[in-house]
């Protein structure tokens, strides 16, 4: 990325360095992502950032994951270039959350065969078998009043 030395200084002034970040102190977007104007359009602050000091380029199809969660941080070495869904599993929403979820809320491992993955309308999610075997087997108890054998527990 060649640059004139105007926009550079342009850019530089409005970092404000502190001991480890280097928050963005112009115009942020959504009230978060520092945004710059350069070559007539706003450009992600961070993105020009990583590309300017790095001399790298940012791959098609991804993003900049902030190591330090910080979104008004342009510091390169907090920046780099990943997939969306690797920038998602690395953060701490729900997407997140759920991913990193090894048992389910009764304590059933959620791997190998017991763990089914359902989905509909684009969403997806897991589900543990052994739970839903549990389910099935009492709705059936009280659907017939009999029991129809043991609840089949799975085990990977």
């Amino acid at each position: 990325m060649k640059l004139d030395a105007k926009t550079i200084e342009r850019f530089i002034s409005k970092i404000e360095k502190t001991d480890d970040c280097w928050n963005w102190k112009g115009v942020k977007k959504d009230g978060s992502y520092g945004s710059f104007f350069y070559k007539g359009k706003d450009v992600p602050a961070h993105r020009f950032s990583y590309e300017f000091f790095t001399k790298r380029t940012i791959g098609f199809g991804l993003v900049i994951d902030h190591l330090c969660r910080n979104t008004k941080c342009v510091n390169p070495k907090h920046l780099e270039p990943v997939t969306n869904r690797e920038n998602v599993l690395r953060g701490i929403a729900p997407a997140a959350k759920h991913a990193a979820k090894t048992h389910c809320e009764h304590g059933h491992i959620l791997v190998g065969k017991n763990n089914k993955v359902r989905s509909r309308k684009g969403r997806a999610w897991r589900v543990c078998r052994t739970c839903k075997n549990l389910t099935q087997q009492r709705y059936m108890k009280k659907k017939i009043g009999r029991e129809i054998g043991p609840p089949r527990v799975v085990h990977t």
